[in-house]
């Protein structure tokens, strides 16, 4: 899962899913965090509305991934586990 984001990120992490099954659950959100921030890093030096288009058009679909992933992950999660509790920590930080 390594490269420069592209549009193409959804369809990486739907051929990764296999792979990816192997990480915890902690590994896996971490994976799509890096992404995210990795879209950010390289929008920098843009204009406003350059910024605006690369959001919608790479990171866009990659937090839609990230929240699909989520919600699958909360249903398998006991509830009360760390990992119930972390999924709901980031779903809040995600809605803010």
């Amino acid at each position: 899962m390594s490269g420069p984001p592209s549009a193409g990120y959804a369809d990486d992490d739907r051929q990764d899913a296999a792979v990816m099954s192997g990480h915890t659950v902690a590994e896996q959100a971490l994976r799509f965090f890096k992404r995210l921030y990795d879209v950010e890093r390289q929008l920098q030096e843009l204009s406003v509305e350059e910024r605006l288009q690369r959001r919608r058009s790479e990171a866009k679909p990659m937090a839609d991934l990230l929240h699909d992933w989520l919600l699958q992950q909360r249903a398998l999660a006991p509830s009360g586990s760390a990992t119930a509790r972390a999924i709901q920590t980031a779903w809040a930080a995600g809605r803010r």
